[in-house]
């Protein structure tokens, strides 16, 4: 009998808690269209308890060539959470500022601006960080390269930075609305760009389902 392998459960576990998660945003948005803050909020949340579940559950092995120098670094924790908490709020300016470049107002939206800017570093590099550690994520950032020890792990981070890839794509697709002339209260910047983000995330997870259910299929026929 051929079962379902480590690496499909965990990549399963945390596409189908994304789907879950943009469900119940879904609903819960319905109630609250006026307070953006609140999508910033419910994401970063989803994401730590997200990334916490797959590291509690599977007990992810992070550990890669460089770790002789990482775990230095980890061991000043200090350290470690002041560079984390700089590299989140750079992330979150230096969004904001590729925004304002494609032509979002500077002035008079600077918090719909921030609510996106927090928004999209809340899913992309924020899980990522979690889960290796921002030293790793700078690395990343850096050289693009970042293999880890566990097949498992690897596995995990190459969908977090795909889905990442497909958030800032999705956040930039919804921009297509704006100049249509349609005077819609979801046309109003920054909806759009967030829907693009939340269903560029979602592809993200039902292309990780497919692709895990295909392998699967294809190794059971294997053995």
């Amino acid at each position: 009998m051929y079962w379902i392998s480590t690496t499909e459960r965990v990549k399963l576990n945390y596409a189908m808690t994304t789907v879950a998660a943009i469900v119940v945003y879904t609903f819960f948005v319905q109630f609250v269209p006026q307070k953006l803050w609140l999508s910033v909020l419910f994401f970063i949340v989803g994401e730590c308890l997200k990334v916490f579940i797959v590291q509690k559950l599977y007990k992810l092995d992070t550990t890669n060539n460089m770790e002789g120098v990482l775990k230095r670094r980890r061991n000043n924790k200090v350290m470690e959470s002041l560079k984390f908490g700089f590299v989140m709020s750079l992330t979150v300016f230096f969004f904001a500022f590729i925004c304002i470049i494609l032509g979002a107002p500077a002035l008079e939206k600077y918090l719909e601006t921030f609510t996106l800017s927090a928004l999209l570093t809340g899913i992309t590099l924020f899980p990522i960080s979690l889960f290796i550690g921002v030293s790793g994520t700078i690395s990343i950032l850096m050289t693009e390269s970042f293999d880890l020890s566990n097949v498992t792990a690897q596995a995990f981070l190459k969908l977090l930075k795909r889905n990442a890839y497909l958030v800032i794509f999705g956040a930039f697709i919804g921009s297509v609305v704006f100049p249509l002339d349609w005077d819609r209260p979801w046309q109003i910047y920054p909806i759009p760009n967030i829907v693009g983000a939340v269903t560029g995330q979602m592809l993200g997870s039902f292309y990780c389902l497919v692709e895990t259910m295909v392998k699967h299929k294809l190794g059971k026929k294997q053995h």
